[in-house]
């Protein structure tokens, strides 16, 4: 005895139907009426999580897209989405895109309608995995350490950083992935910093198979010390770890500590030799390397265009750095004798300066920052300049205009 299936045309249900013998005078059907189904169930709980915090939105600020936007199929947020669920799915290989690309729930997951096209398949992930550079690794880095500094309400009476690794085995041929002696197997040798006190994640490091866990710890320490130690300025930092790690990374904290006490007395007494120095220094806080022009003369403000030729030599400014132009004069007589009560200061991206000719760059004004710095800004500033500006340069006449960076 068959189902007439005209009966319901717009059913899902597949196949024919048969009878079982009655329950309590009630008929008993089976019927196959799901065709799509999923086993990944858990993963929705994962994205309203996701939502909240916006983690992974986060990450993708942090990549560069410079493919054609008229081309693309599949968004750089889209397919970091679905590689991190695929993961937390058990699904490490990329191979497996090609598996789970037409799953239901994974497209709930990653903003699609379980009808729409799949996602992407395992050579555009790989693609993606392998066009990211080193900055844009390090300012996911950056991500990490900067959201657990946001968990905190309050600032911490103390941070203790608990350092270690752990294997992670590699059954082919994945690249870093090295013959561990001690492990007897080959693996990666992921590096992992929580927060001994509350257990919180701070910042996971990939790592070849052979790295030792004191390799390179002591200068990620002190970048992180000194990033927490903007926000928090009572906090006391302690390092947790074994014995190998404790005697390598303290005697090199110890000679840090050493040099930058030795340091600050030379800076000390270059001070106290040259009370009449007003230097201006252009800071540099962004992610990339800058040069930096003043304009001395040429232009005379109020022209601000570029001048005929780029006439200092290439000294970039690395992140984290300053450009110090020493002067013995007071700032006032300092711009004043380049005719004018205002310096200009260029600001431009190193790479731009390697591509371009110095007429493409003037024809096309390709700056990133310009400041038109009056003499009284700049004793206010103290002959302080940063790029990107801060709140308190937010009043200096500059182009593009000042735009408030969190």
């Amino acid at each position: 005895m068959c189902k007439d299936r005209n009966k319901n045309d717009n059913s899902t249900t597949y196949g024919d139907l048969f009878p079982l013998l009655p329950v309590s005078q009630k008929p008993v059907e089976v019927s196959f009426t799901a065709p799509d189904l999923s086993s990944q169930g858990g993963l929705l709980l994962m994205r309203e999580y996701d939502r909240q915090t916006g983690f992974l939105t986060s990450i993708n600020k942090h990549i560069e897209d410079d493919r054609c936007k008229y081309l693309v199929k599949h968004p750089y947020e889209e397919m970091i989405t679905q590689r991190v669920y695929q993961i937390a799915s058990g699904y490490e290989d990329a191979d497996d895109c090609d598996l789970l690309r037409t799953d239901s729930i994974l497209k709930l997951c990653c903003g699609r309608t379980p009808d729409s096209d799949a996602l992407c398949s395992q050579p555009s992930m790989t693609r993606l995995e392998n066009k990211l550079t080193t900055r844009e690794l390090y300012n996911i880095g950056v991500e990490f350490v900067d959201r657990f500094i946001a968990s905190y309400a309050d600032e911490p009476e103390a941070i203790i950083f608990d350092c270690d690794d752990t294997n992670f085995n590699t059954h082919g041929t994945q690249e870093g992935g090295l013959f561990n002696d001690y492990y007897d197997e080959k693996c990666y040798m992921p590096l992992l910093i929580f927060e001994g006190i509350s257990g919180k994640m701070i910042l996971p490091l990939l790592r070849y198979g052979r790295r030792n866990k004191t390799t390179n710890i002591t200068a990620i320490l002190i970048r992180l010390i000194e990033r927490m130690r903007h926000h928090w300025k009572n906090t006391q930092f302690l390092i947790r770890g074994d014995k190998q790690t404790g005697d390598k990374v303290m005697k090199k904290i110890n000679i840090y500590i050493a040099f930058c006490v030795i340091f600050w007395l030379f800076y000390a007494a270059e001070c106290s030799m040259e009370p009449n120095s007003y230097t201006i220094r252009v800071y540099n806080n962004s992610y990339h390397q800058i040069e930096v022009l003043l304009s001395l003369g040429n232009p005379v403000y109020p022209d601000t265009l570029l001048p005929d030729r780029f006439y200092d030599k290439l000294n970039s400014t690395k992140p984290g750095s300053a450009r110090h132009f020493d002067n013995t004069l007071t700032y006032k007589n300092f711009i004043h004798s380049y005719g004018s009560d205002t310096i200009i200061i260029f600001i431009f991206h190193t790479d731009t300066l390697l591509k371009y000719s110095w007429d493409e760059v003037k024809e096309g004004y390709k700056i990133l920052k310009r400041y038109d710095i009056s003499w009284q800004e700049m004793e206010e500033l103290e002959g302080r300049i940063h790029y990107p500006p801060t709140e308190a340069e937010k009043d200096i006449r500059q182009y593009p205009a000042y735009e408030f960076l969190e």
